[in-house]
């Protein structure tokens, strides 16, 4: 039971947040056009919030039946959201445990 909702909703939300960070300041009328790039960051932005569904996941792993499956869609929600936080580890809001493998999150608080 390495990756949990807590991990999986902490990574999403900083790969949102700076999917945000380019609908803001000069370029906030991206949000409304039809820019190539505004509808990448859109497209990008609907991927995140589909893996973070899959945090839902985590209230069926106490079934017997469930837990497997449980933990691998939750191990592959967290390598994906691992691949698009990697985009900004330069970001000061990074965090070291973005880089770890679902396995060393047991390890980290």
């Amino acid at each position: 039971m390495n990756v949990t909702a807590e991990h999986i909703t902490r990574i999403a939300d900083f790969a949102e947040a700076r999917i945000d960070e380019q609908f803001t300041g000069d370029l906030a009328s991206r949000h409304w056009d039809k820019d190539p790039v505004a509808r990448s960051l859109r497209a990008l932005r609907r991927v995140v919030q589909e893996i973070r569904s899959k945090s839902a996941l985590e209230d069926q792993r106490a079934d017997p039946n469930l837990s497997v499956a449980v933990n691998v869609a939750l191990t592959y929600a967290w390598g994906e959201l691992v691949g698009v936080a990697q985009q900004w580890d330069d970001h000061p809001d990074y965090l070291p445990e973005f880089a770890l493998l679902a396995h060393q999150l047991e390890a980290t608080p």
